[in-house]
């Protein structure tokens, strides 16, 4: 046998690639041998044959070509197969598959000094001639550096934040050959994950490959002892640690040591000298940060690497962040790719997980067709549903569909299958298992969301991974019908990380409009300054804007010149703007001392937003900022030119234009001759006086600010003479611009007259009496309950479930009678008394019957109805549109129109055999139906609608309406439609001109109008009457349709995506269309006012 360089003094390289490991105590301790450098020698002895080898690290290795006879005293023992190898050259031997026979794990302080100078910090480049160098990618080796800048100065707990795929794993094994770190405790949330991370760490990764050399050959592998079964006792952990550099372990095995003894937890933590901390974002402060702590008060370090701050419980985790690489730089880099995220719309969860497929399974072929190797995922959250997704894909047999979840059995032979790539269709329960690495996963249908917004991340993340294989852009499919996923999931994913704005890009395929629209405007930011951590998406801004007028024939955009005015003001600026729009984003940040002392250190740092928007149409400039101390001039002129004006005192009301039903909170008035009161500030029932200053021209208005309707919305609204106008509410910046431009086309309409704006601002007056002609129809709860933030509750309920109802008929100028009824059919009956003295409270309310009521919201809890309605009174409504509260009353000072005759829709109900006088289907008992009823009939027509998904019999005290009708299209899911029927008996049985045959059934018309801007309530009523009658053993309310309906309604509404509309209808066969009354068609003009100002149509059906 020829092999003379064997017995030269020349050093080699074998690869051995063989681990070995040792059970003990239910654990295992395993350590790999892989490619080593050192001096071979041939041996020959009489009872054995082979090779020796001792490496430069002083290990000796015994190579033998006899599997049965080999010497004892050497480290390790290989066998080398000669039948299959029968000419050992040297090549052969190093390259050649050897099985370890034998071997003995090195003291762990012999691996660490074998650590001594190996380590190399190079980094991934490309040379001179464009070939690429592999070594450490950018988020490695700034993390590297960034964790022993911060051990140099500082022991404290330290969070690393690296997004999914750009090396966590290997920036660990960096730090530890690089520092030397011996018994470093590593901690993991999963088995799955305790696996993987184990054999990374007992190969020390690619940190040894040829293409890398980040650490030398030199250099042993640490032995890995990996904790998968508690300790039973002290003496066990302190054998089993002695023999490891590293420890790997979950939180719970941790926990149940400490229960076993809490002396084997404190000897793991006083002998481990470092903890790293992987997926940091499992950690609960209970367990996992109790093991930290322990870390920190010996001065010992602890490193968390996440792919994000937040845990899973939505809180930061604890520690410093010392080094955060963003996702766009991963992009950059290339460890991260675009994800191409396909939305779907389907609110029917009977068809949503098979749209949710077809789309997925079509991105499959699609894929496969342009030659990319990829796989596909269905994700959802429990074996259940596994299993009824499963039964789609399976019809999918060409893809080979293979079902995965914790009960599956061999499911390791699954996973192997499934990296071989037999599989091209996986359907499992949440992810394969955190860390599970497959490359070709490039399709995710998204079946179910995840519950928390980190897991989320860290599940897209893995899609996003680059690959070497063949694999192109991942794409995810889920349904944005789930209300979770439109307004949580997205929102929250960019709060937490704005890059994904540039990662997740939003398919422009399937109706989905509006989020395109969205999509698109963001998009057209150059946003080179904005912080990658500020997404622009997220900024909302208050509606608030000065506006100043624009003088010259061509304007000039110049939003660079802003920094001029932030440099003069001595703060830092950064911006973005728009490609098209005229817009300009900026953040400023000033710097301030504290107020409250001198003490130079402390500084307070103040960010402000500013929002520049020119119309170039209209000629004006709108600036928005967070900071109201300025009108910003300066900064308008900058941008825009000398020639600019705020909009003048006589123009800015036209802001209120068409606001219906304008009630101020508080006004603002000046005189206009010389006073020694310049200004006052008038609130709640003195704005009236005030109203009559500006109405006989005595004073002008300063300021003003209200609440109305607007294109059937609520809203409010303020301005100022000083040319600003303002509301609550608080909108996206897209939402802003749209704002604006609404503002800016009243501002410049010429044809808008100020002195009709104020003449018409409803003005309250002090009652009694009210005027005589004032007829009370209604009553409802305050507004400002149902829009409040606030939940409000009668006796521990909520006021949702209670109903107001006047009395008409008692009810007098004076004295106001109603009752408060809970959803059993409880009771309590009231009185408003109002006084003629109006030197006292001028109200009161007195209990007539019934039980007592407490009112609870916030921190206010068990306040009486007099204390209550003090803050919050019901308001009462008249057949003239006025309304009334408490002792306020608001004349209606528009001409009340008719209604239009032409618009009254009539049947012949005698030759239809209906009574006119029978309003209820059922009878009192609901165990008749009644044939010949008003309700019956209706019911009957409005079933032959196919539209109708849901006919709703809610007759019945506190009622909606007596029929609720809904409808939605399946084929867009663009629209709901809800048909209130408000039917009312005659109360004679012939058709007439009786006005009194309309007073009720118009005050139910007019009290309803608030369910348009609360349908979420409308839902739960229905659900909740149903209920109620199904628990009697009654009929059920349903005539068409069934809770699956209500349910897909209900999502859709919770969406936010479906336009609403609301029919409010009266059916009172009592009067009739040739007879009516010019004071019945008031009455219908005036509740067709109401209810088309905030938002609701109206039609009537009466008899011929």
């Amino acid at each position: 046998m020829s092999m003379n360089l064997l017995f030269q003094e020349q050093q080699v390289d074998l690869d051995f690639d063989q681990s070995f490991n040792q059970s003990l105590y239910k654990n295992k301790l395993i350590y790999h041998i892989g490619k080593e450098r050192g001096v071979l020698h041939k041996y020959d002895h009489r009872d054995y044959k082979g090779y020796e080898f001792v490496s430069i690290s002083g290990c000796k290795y015994f190579l033998s070509t006899l599997k049965s006879k080999y010497p004892d005293n050497y480290d390790a023992v290989f066998f080398v197969d000669v039948e299959k190898y029968p000419r050992l050259t040297l090549d052969v031997l190093s390259t050649c598959e050897k099985k370890i026979l034998k071997a003995k794990f090195p003291e762990p302080s012999q691996v660490q000094t074998s650590w001594d100078e190996v380590f190399s910090y190079k980094k991934e480049d490309v040379n001179t001639l464009g070939e690429a160098i592999k070594g450490l990618r950018p988020p490695q080796i700034g993390a590297l550096h960034a964790v022993q800048a911060h051990w140099s100065i500082s022991k404290s707990a330290a969070i690393v934040v690296m997004p999914t795929g750009t090396g966590k794993t290997e920036t660990m094994l960096c730090l530890t050959i690089a520092e030397k770190l011996n018994k470093v405790l590593v901690i993991v949330p999963s088995d799955s994950l305790r696996t993987q991370i184990s054999d990374k760490f007992s190969k020390l990764g690619i940190l040894k490959d040829d293409d890398f050399k980040i650490v030398s050959k030199d250099a042993l592998n640490p032995v890995v002892g990996i904790l998968s079964s508690a300790f039973k006792d002290l003496n066990q952990a302190q054998k089993f640690y002695r023999k490891c550099n590293i420890l790997i372990a979950t939180n719970s095995v941790l926990t149940k040591c400490k229960k076993n003894d809490p002396q084997i937890f404190d000897f793991i933590t006083n002998t481990s000298n470092c903890l790293f901390v992987d997926e940091a974002h499992h950690c609960e402060a209970t367990t996992w940060d109790n093991i930290a702590l322990k870390f920190v008060h010996q001065r010992k370090p602890v490193l968390k690497f996440t792919a994000t701050p937040f845990r899973n419980d939505k809180k930061r985790l604890k520690g410093t962040t010392i080094y955060n690489y963003p996702l766009s730089l991963a992009q950059r880099d290339g460890s991260f790719k675009e994800i191409n995220f396909v939305p779907v719309i389907e609110f029917n969860d009977k068809k949503v997980h098979q749209l949710i497929a077809t789309r997925a399974v079509d991105q499959l072929k699609k894929d496969i067709q342009e030659k990319y190797d990829h796989v596909l995922m269905a994700r959802v959250d429990d074996i259940k549903k596994a299993e009824e997704v499963f039964e789609i894909y399976k019809q999918y047999y060409e893809f080979n569909p293979v079902l995965i979840h914790s009960k599956t059995e061999k499911k390791d032979e699954i996973l192997e299958r499934i990296k071989s790539g037999q599989h091209k269709i996986i359907v499992c329960v949440n992810m394969l298992g955190e860390g599970f690495d497959l490359p070709e996963l490039k399709i995710c249908a998204l079946h179910v969301i995840h519950k928390n917004i980190t897991t989320s991340i860290q599940f897209f993340g893995r899609f996003t991974r680059s690959s070497n294989k063949n694999v192109g852009t991942a794409t995810i499919i889920a349904n944005i019908g789930d209300n979770k996923l439109k307004d949580n999931l997205l929102k929250k994913l960019y709060a937490k990380d704005a890059d994904w704005n540039r990662i997740l890009r939003i398919s422009n395929e399937g109706n989905v409009e509006d989020l395109n629209k969205e999509e698109t405007f963001f998009q057209k930011f150059i946003e080179n300054e904005i912080p990658y951590k500020i997404p622009l998406r997220n900024i909302t801004p208050a509606l608030s804007t000065v506006v100043y007028q624009v003088n010259y024939t061509s304007p000039s955009w110049r939003p660079e010149r802003h920094k001029e005015f932030f440099e003069k003001k001595k703060s830092q600026s950064v911006f973005a703007l728009h490609e098209e729009k005229n817009l300009l984003v900026i953040i400023s940040r000033s710097q301030t001392s504290v107020k409250w002392g001198i003490i130079d250190d402390l500084i307070n740092n103040i960010y402000d937003l500013f929002i520049v928007y020119f119309n170039p149409a209209q000629k004006l400039l709108f600036i928005n900022s967070s900071n109201n101390s300025s009108l910003y001039e300066e900064l308008a002129k900058r941008i825009i030119g000398e020639q600019i004006n705020l909009i003048n005192e006589a123009d800015i009301y036209k802001s209120l234009h068409e606001v219906e039903q304008l009630e101020l909170f508080n006004l603002g008035v000046k005189p206009i001759s010389e006073e020694s009161i310049s200004y006052t500030q008038l609130f709640g029932r003195n704005v009236g006086e005030a109203l009559d200053d500006i109405t006989r021209k005595t004073k002008s208005s300063a300021n003003l600010f209200g609440k109305g309707f607007s294109d059937g919305e609520r809203m409010t609204i303020g301005c100022s003479s000083k040319g600003r106008v303002w509301s609550r509410m608080i909108k996206t910046i897209p939402e802003f611009c749209d704002w604006c431009d609404g503002i800016g086309q009243k501002l410049i309409n010429s044809d808008i007259n100020v002195e009709n704006i104020f003449q018409f601002i409803a003005k309250p007056l002090r009652v009694p009496p009210f005027p005589k002609e004032a007829k009370p129809i209604s009553i409802m709860w305050n507004d400002e309950m149902f829009y409040s933030d606030s939940d409000f509750y009668i006796n521990g309920h909520s006021f949702h479930n209670y109903k107001i109802n006047l009395d008409v008929d008692k009810s007098q100028s004076n004295e106001l009678y109603f009752s408060i009824s809970d959803s059993l059919g409880l009771s309590s009956e009231y009185k408003l008394v109002l006084e003629e003295n109006k030197r006292t409270k001028g109200y009161y309310y007195n209990k007539i019957a019934g039980y007592d009521l407490t009112f609870s919201f916030g921190r206010n809890e068990s306040l009486s109805v007099q204390d209550f309605f003090g803050d919050f009174p019901p308001i009462i409504r008249f057949a003239d549109s006025s309304k009334m509260y408490n002792d306020i009353f608001f004349e209606f000072k528009y001409q009340n129109e008719a209604f239009n005759i032409e618009r009254i829709v009539t049947k012949d109900w005698i030759a239809m055999g209906v009574d006119i006088t029978k309003e209820s289907q059922f009878n009192k008992s609901k165990t008749v139906l009644r044939e010949d009823s008003i309700q019956y009939r209706m019911i009957k027509e409005l079933e032959n609608d196919e539209d109708y998904k849901i006919i709703f019999d809610d007759d019945d005290k506190d009622e909606v309406s007596d029929i609720i009708g809904i409808k939605y299209f399946e084929n867009s899911y663009s629209k709901i439609i809800f048909d209130l029927y408000h039917c009312k008996f005659s109360k004679k049985d012939t058709p007439g001109a009786r006005i009194d045959d309309l007073y009720t059934v118009c005050g139910q018309a007019q009290r309803s109008f608030h369910w348009k801007h609360k349908i979420e309530n409308l839902v739960h009523h229905i659900q909740e009457r149903e209920n109620h009658r199904i628990n009697k053993d009654k009929p059920t309310r349903f005539s068409k349709g069934g809770y699956d309906e209500l349910f897909i309604v209900q999502k859709m509404v919770e969406s936010g995506m479906c336009n609403i509309q609301f029919n409010i209808f009266i059916v009172q066969p009592g009067v009739s269309k040739m007879k009516i009354s010019e004071e019945q068609l008031k009455l219908l003009g005036a509740t067709d006012m109401l209810l088309k100002n905030t938002g609701n149509e109206f039609s009537v059906i009466i008899s011929e």
